[in-house]
């Protein structure tokens, strides 16, 4: 329903249309069925460019000069999920198993650190 039809001021359903032709557009990303075979699945954009259709993958490793890369952990949520709301659950589950790094370097907003 919420990917063909949108609530009006007055609680009346009606048919999307357009943003262009003065109609609510599309529904939220967090809302949007993307894929008939995972209806959990989301649409995301990533900057600019990027773009994709599903989840999103949030993986932690080691990069140790002297030694192999390790993958410590592996979160898995709503593509619409921001990485920056992952990361203290991710730190929480690393110092509980001692695998807290000394720096931890993410891809999150612009003044977020870890």
């Amino acid at each position: 329903m919420v990917q063909n039809y949108h609530r009006d001021t007055a609680g009346h359903l009606r048919w999307r249309t357009a943003e262009k032709e003065g109609g609510p557009g599309l529904p939220p990303s967090s809302a949007a069925v993307v894929s008939s075979y995972d209806t959990s699945a989301r649409c995301t954009r990533h900057g600019h460019v990027i773009s994709w259709k599903g989840f999103s993958a949030h993986l932690t490793e080691t990069c140790a000069p002297d030694g192999p890369n390790v993958i410590t952990d592996v979160a898995t949520t709503a593509a619409t999920t921001h990485d920056s709301q992952v990361l203290p659950g991710i730190r929480t589950g690393l110092a509980r198993c001692g695998l807290l790094p000394a720096e931890h370097l993410v891809d999150a907003k612009p003044g977020y650190s870890a």
